[in-house]
């Protein structure tokens, strides 16, 4: 798989032809991607080792809900054994170490995930968008 990476990366190209480029019958596109990101964000095999013995998930992310749920969402975070995360900007001030390097890369993933796409299209920064509701 490194060969084909580093031939479609020398080629040039976004994210997405580059994981195209790399995909076989034997490299299924996700697994592909998974990679390439571990590689761009510098994800070591300490790090993931460190995150599975502790249990993956640091927080979760609320990116959208009913309206009449409010009340069961409410219980979830107050209920919840680790952060959830509705109002970004207020709540990253309540992940420890860990939990925010995960969701810095997490952020930074998106980032290059959509940063080939046109000019023209807008991408609102994370932290600034709203639920939806």
């Amino acid at each position: 798989m490194e060969n084909r990476i580093v031939a479609a990366a020398l080629a040039g190209g976004t994210v997405s032809s580059i994981a195209t480029a790399v995909k076989t019958k034997r490299y299924a596109l996700t697994r592909v991607y998974r990679v390439l990101f571990h590689i761009i964000l510098s994800i070591r095999h300490s790090e993931l080792n460190y995150y599975a013995a502790t249990g993956f998930a640091r927080y979760a992310r609320v990116l959208g809900f009913r309206k009449e749920s409010a009340n069961l969402l409410n219980k979830i975070c107050d209920n919840s054994k680790i952060p959830v995360l509705v109002n970004l900007k207020k709540d990253i001030a309540r992940l420890d170490n860990s939990a925010r390097v995960m969701f810095e890369k997490e952020l930074q993933a998106t980032a290059i995930y959509y940063a080939p796409l046109k000019h023209s299209i807008q991408i609102s920064h994370e932290l600034s968008t709203l639920l939806i509701i």
